[in-house]
């Protein structure tokens, strides 16, 4: 069966482009939040969206004890997008969120006591590049 995309609305066509983004592509930047959050933007389209699996115990851990959560893994496992969602159910500016700093810092009220929230989203962008002072 073949499709006419000329008789697809164009809402549709840019759904479809959008999908494409999360397959192989050339640049290989797909797998990055901050890509398809752009992509998103651009488009008009919503990302695709799911509940990550250690989202409360992060968020509680940030929320009630105020310890400190470090993520590693590999590059597209979903660090940032897990983080970008605590942030945001922690109701900190989405505006902070979209700059492209790679350490933000949020005042916030957590149990009942103001803190400042720190992220580092891009450590290697965050430290002083060789030779240069901190």
């Amino acid at each position: 069966m073949s499709m006419n995309l000329n008789a697809v609305s164009s809402r549709a066509v840019a759904w479809i482009e959008f999908l494409r983004g999360y397959g192989p592509v050339a640049q290989n930047d797909n797998m990055y939040d901050e890509t398809i959050q752009r992509r998103a933007r651009s488009t008009g389209i919503d990302p695709i969206r799911f509940v990550h699996p250690r989202r409360k115990d992060i968020l509680e851990s940030v929320q009630n004890e105020g310890m400190s959560v470090v993520l590693t893994g590999t590059a597209g496992d979903g660090k940032t997008h897990l983080c970008r969602e605590v942030w945001r159910d922690l109701d900190l500016p989405a505006s902070a969120w979209a700059r492209d700093d790679p350490h933000l810092q949020e005042t916030c009220s957590l149990s009942g006591r103001n803190t400042t929230l720190h992220v580092i989203r891009d450590l290697s962008a965050w430290v002083p590049q060789h030779g240069e002072d901190w």
